[in-house]
């Protein structure tokens, strides 16, 4: 569990970046289980989540619509990001916050880590599904002046 209750400074001294409706893009690549910025590329990821949506879509001229999970968030850089799963992984994402719903938290409140791990399909082709896990953050109310 993290404790920001001691201070502050991770919370505030963060230069923050963002250019209107423009976040940083990263990208997980169900292809070979990495997370993508750019030229960076790691094999986990993470942070605390400020906002996210699920909606389905089609997409691909497909029948039905895909589940997909969308996550805004401040990277290491304090550059306004987001990231977006879909399918499995959006699923996987969704059981998570009726999980934590029922320990009273949000994703807001928590800092989500995010990993990958290989899967084998009915056709024998290799992929990977993101795996969520996080860490309760605990919270000084007296650092927030709303």
């Amino acid at each position: 569990m993290l404790d920001f209750s001691k201070s502050s400074k991770l919370l505030y001294d963060l230069p923050v970046y963002y250019l209107t409706a423009i976040p940083k893009k990263h990208h997980f690549n169900a292809l070979n289980g990495t997370f993508n910025k750019e030229n960076e590329s790691t094999k986990t990821l993470s942070f605390i989540p400020t906002a996210h949506q699920f909606f389905e879509h089609k997409l691909f001229e497909k029948d039905k619509p895909d589940l997909y999970a969308e996550l805004y968030f401040y990277d290491e850089k304090g550059e306004f990001s987001t990231i977006m799963f879909r399918n499995s992984s959006a699923k996987a994402l969704r059981k998570l916050c009726e999980e934590l719903y029922y320990e009273n938290l949000r994703l807001t409140q928590i800092t989500l880590n995010i990993s990958s791990t290989e899967k084998i399909s009915q056709n024998n082709e290799k992929w990977y599904l993101a795996e969520f896990n996080y860490e309760r953050i605990i919270f000084d109310d007296s650092l927030y002046p709303f």
